[in-house]
């Protein structure tokens, strides 16, 4: 056993350069594998640590319409308190997510994120970690409150929070009377203090919440049902009671279905996002995560197996040696198995090493919190066990019976060619896969960039540039009236308005209405904005003009309305809709103008009917637009103003570029995952394709000789020696470029509006990877073309 292990380092010293190479392009390919197996593993964890959490349900809203379908995770508030009636035997949970709210710790103002206000059956649910207190605080006292110890600390340092005030933007004042630990950063409900829903009011929530008529983003419920239920006959008894029971009229109850979903689902399906602040993944993504570790995995092996034959090659003697010897062909396959079984362990071990440093820098740039531990990664063992096998098993199999199967004549003349032509065919086989590979996740790379450039670049109907969100902490008129004659006093502000949400935003009302002679209910997004918001977003009128603000006591309200609204309502023209009445969720409005249509969502979405109307009261959102060379001091001049009239609140803003760009993070971190595995893909198989070359230049340096003796010059024999090369890349490209495109356009119908995939993306791919392969054939043609052809034409 210890000689064995003595001759394989020895061979491995022996050839340095080989060895290295072999034992890097491994060592990448396994560390791509592992991170991607440990991302993989964390996404398919989120909420898996409660208590019964496959028994957890989230009841979704799913509403029918005539333009489509809405899918919604957040549910009207009644519907959990209105089921615990028709159900009670089952534990059901209302909850509430607040993104933001400023709170107040010893006259001192804090914005704080994520605010969970639950009901007296929350902790029946879901279960958490207690430091000090138990689940009966907020059953008490509604007045109490939960911090988690990151916060408490954060407030308080190392004192104990108990018996510590806080108090909310709604005047109400809450006790500290509980420290749970923090939720893990795998839990769908990532919150930082926990309170009661008892205490929620139309001006915390912003307006009224407790109605059939609206389902408020950050509204959820939730249901506990025994794993001896059927979920599917509790769902449609569900219906049938809230159909009988509580639909009436156009409330939200009487066209939608609510379904469960399990709890360790909600994380992977982003068509169901409602909590703010949280991130989704889509079960898609993953698969192409773990399908390109899988390619990059087979790089890998395919790179070790074109350069242990190539080096298999040269020992050649020494196989004839032992097979005159008296060792037979299964016993030389034993020896060579066991040598690239030892590499492969070595590279194993340096993979891990590799991981353990790359780890800190992926979790920094995805803000997850992989790690080797076992006690976190449940399943890392059986992975990395099985994919030594798979390794194994690709990398042992075709180099030991190549290399035993040299015949011992031949061998020992130093005729440097296995027993059958297959093998060189195979090599090139695997070489065009390398290929087909590369080129193809070029190519999957071009088109995510072109899209996210697309996204960029888009006249997405109104204009961001400049513009800065400032959120307000009420909507005082006279406060108001005060910044707007601030702002009008400043040279370098150049426009300002105030309503509720930009024109590209989640924050939107969302109500129905019926068009003249059609019972089908439509859906319209319902902007609240003031008579500026159209000038400073660059919003077009294409007919009629913009509301005046609103007087107190209207009953009709005069509404802007998008093209897409007017021709959903039969008007054939933005000047025949102007001065018609439509009504809307309750209300009426009467159409003063028409704007041309901009993107309300992302470019994932289609563009969607929109109403304009004015309600002073709900003006939580004040938007800037700043001369760019005067941004800093004017946002520091505005700051200084909100604090002057809200002592008691911090000021936050954000640029709109900011605000859009979020919405597209998932997209641009894909972008970033596949560029990088891309480039990985691309360095193994350049390892692979030198290892190849190493092979063929051994076998072919007589031919070498030969040619500059009968005077070829070095273009020549480079040309003869590399259109092999460019041939399999020809070939590989033709089957590149269809599966790139068939996929790339799979991905690209995700988006309402996408680019065009140009032929030009095809040829780029397919030179990069050409230029690429000639750069590393090159490198060994040039080598070996200048040996001497004396000694070439001895070589043996």
């Amino acid at each position: 056993m210890n000689n064995n292990i003595k001759f394989m380092i020895r061979n491995i010293w022996k050839n340095k350069l080989s060895s290295i190479v072999n034992i890097l392009g491994l060592s990448i390919g396994l560390a791509s594998a592992i991170i991607i197996f440990l991302f993989i593993e964390y996404e398919l964890s989120f909420d898996g640590f409660y208590k019964d959490n496959d028994q957890i349900y989230r009841i979704n809203a799913i509403s029918t319409h005539a333009t489509g379908i809405d899918k919604d995770g957040a549910t009207t508030y009644p519907l959990g308190y209105s089921l615990r009636n028709d159900f009670p035997d089952y534990l059901i949970s209302t909850l509430y997510m607040m993104s933001e709210l400023d709170i107040v710790i010893d006259k001192d103002v804090y914005k704080e994120k994520n605010i969970l206000f639950v009901d007296s059956v929350f902790f029946n649910i879901f279960s958490s970690d207690w430091i000090i207190g138990s689940p009966e605080i907020l059953k008490s006292n509604p007045g109490n409150i939960i911090l988690t110890k990151s916060i408490s600390q954060k407030y308080f340092g190392n004192e104990n929070p108990l018996g510590k005030t806080l108090t909310f933007s709604n005047d109400q004042h809450f006790q500290v009377a509980g420290l749970i630990q923090d939720a893990p950063l795998n839990s769908t409900l990532n919150y930082t203090m926990i309170a009661s829903s008892e205490i929620l009011d139309a001006k915390l929530v912003g307006f009224n919440y407790d109605s059939w008529e609206n389902s408020i983003s950050g509204f959820e419920t939730y249901m506990k049902i025994p794993k001896s239920v059927e979920p599917l006959i509790i769902e449609k008894q569900m219906n049938d009671i809230i159909k009988s029971n509580y639909a009436t009229g156009d409330n939200k109850a009487t066209n939608t279905y609510y379904q469960f979903q399990a709890l360790n689902q909600i994380h992977l399906s982003p068509e169901f996002q409602d909590i703010p602040n949280t991130y989704t993944t889509s079960k898609t993504n993953l698969w192409i995560y773990g399908f390109i570790g899988l390619l990059i995995l087979c790089i890998a092996s395919i790179n070790y197996i074109n350069l242990s034959t190539a080096q298999g090659l040269k020992r050649s003697k020494e196989v004839g040696i032992r097979k005159v010897l008296g060792s037979s062909r299964s016993q030389l396959s034993i020896l060579f198995a066991k040598e690239n079984s030892f590499v492969l362990l070595l590279s194993l071990v340096f993979s891990v090493i590799i991981v353990e440093v790359v780890l800190p820098y992926v979790n920094n740039f995805m803000g997850n919190n992989l790690s080797l531990s076992i006690y976190q990664s449940r399943y890392f063992v059986i992975f990395l066990f099985l994919v030594y096998l798979l390794v194994d098993v690709m990398i042992v199999l075709y180099p030991s019976l190549v290399m035993s199967g040299f015949m011992p004549i031949k061998a020992l003349k130093g005729v440097l060619k296995t027993n059958k032509n297959r093998g060189f065919n195979l090599r090139n086989s695997l070489l065009v896969f390398q290929f087909i590979i590369s080129i193809a996740l070029i190519i999957s790379t071009l088109v995510i960039k072109k899209q996210i450039n697309y996204i960029n670049n888009k006249d997405l109907g109104f204009e961001v540039e400049g513009i800065f969100n400032f959120s307000l902490p009420d909507t005082d008129e006279n406060k108001i009236k005060s910044m707007r004659d601030y702002l009008t006093t400043q040279p370098s502000v150049e426009s300002f308005t105030f309503g509720i949400g930009a024109p590209s935003t989640t924050t939107n009302f969302r109500t129905s209405f019926k068009v003249a002679g059609d019972e089908t209910k439509h859906y319209m997004n319902l902007k609240l904005a003031d008579a500026e918001y159209y000038k400073t977003f660059n919003l077009k009128l294409i007919a009629g003009n913009w509301y005046h603000e609103r007087v107190e006591g209207d009953t009709i309200f005069r509404m802007v309305v998008s093209e897409k609204l007017y021709k959903t309502h039969g008007f054939k023209s933005p000047e025949e809709a102007l001065n018609k009445r439509i009504p809307f969720g309750g209300n009426e409005g009467t159409i003063c103008g028409v704007v041309k249509d901009f993107h309300t969502y992302s470019l994932r979405n289609e563009i969607e009917s929109t109403a304009f109307i004015s309600i002073p009261q709900y003006y939580l959102g004040m938007f800037i637009k700043i001369d760019k060379n005067r941004t800093k001091e004017t946002i520091a001049g505005i700051e200084k103003k909100l604090k002057e009239l809200y002592p008691a609140n911090a000021i936050e803003y954000e640029s709109m570029n900011e605000s859009l760009s979020e919405m597209y993070s998932e997209d641009n971190k894909i972008s970033m995952i596949i560029t990088v595995l891309s480039m990985l893909a691309i360095v193994i198989a350049s390892l692979g394709l030198f290892g190849l070359v190493s092979f063929m230049m051994v076998q072919r340096v007589k031919e070498i000789g030969i040619r500059k003796v009968l005077g070829a010059s070095l273009n020549q024999i480079s040309i003869v020696l590399t259109q092999t090369y460019f041939k399999l890349i020809i070939v590989a490209s033709l089957i590149a470029i269809p599966l790139g495109w068939y996929f790339m356009n799979r991905w690209l119908d995700g988006f309402s509006y996408r680019t065009e995939i140009g032929i030009w993306i095809y040829i780029l791919a397919t030179l990069l990877v050409l230029i690429i392969a000639m750069i590393t054939v090159m490198f060994q043609v040039i080598k070996s073309s200048r040996m001497n052809p004396v000694n070439a034409l001895k070589y043996e």
